[in-house]
């Protein structure tokens, strides 16, 4: 697997497209010219509880700028897109769709890790355990402050 430049998380929501044949004959194809095979590993994405569907895009900033920029034209998305790197790093997610993502038993978990572990620092686990204790920790940041 090539290194990835996880420079962003982003979040988008999506209407709900009932056409599945406009999406794999029109958008589908656009999507594959900017993200490749690997770049598919590193998305989740749910749906809501209204039914729309809601994508978390960790890939290098100019092809999610690129991703987004074709979800908008075809008008796709419902809300402009939304850096959540820092929710992510600091542990302020709310939203439960996202929060189903990231549990173990998720098919995207694995995404979740590979951001985490490009991110996290000792001193932000640090900042997690003098505000939540050390039972607070994920798997991931125990690993990060045993790597020290």
């Amino acid at each position: 697997m090539n290194e990835l430049n996880y420079n962003k998380a982003y979040l988008i929501r999506f209407k709900r497209i009932e056409n599945l044949g406009y999406l794999k004959t029109k958008i589908f194809p656009q999507f594959n010219s900017i993200l490749n095979e690997d770049d598919f590993k590193h998305l989740a994405i749910a749906e809501d509880k209204n039914g729309r569907d809601v994508m978390v895009l960790f890939v290098e900033q100019t092809k999610a700028k690129a991703f987004i920029n074709i979800c908008s034209i075809k008008k796709l998305i419902i809300e402009y897109p939304r850096d959540i790197t820092n929710d992510l790093i600091y542990n302020n997610i709310k939203e439960k769709v996202i929060l189903k993502m990231m549990e173990k038993s998720s098919e995207f978990k694995p995404a979740f890790d590979t951001f985490f572990r490009k991110h996290l620092t000792v001193d932000i686990v640090l900042e997690k355990i003098s505000k939540s204790g050390m039972d607070s920790l994920t798997e991931i940041e125990r690993e990060i402050l045993n790597e020290q």
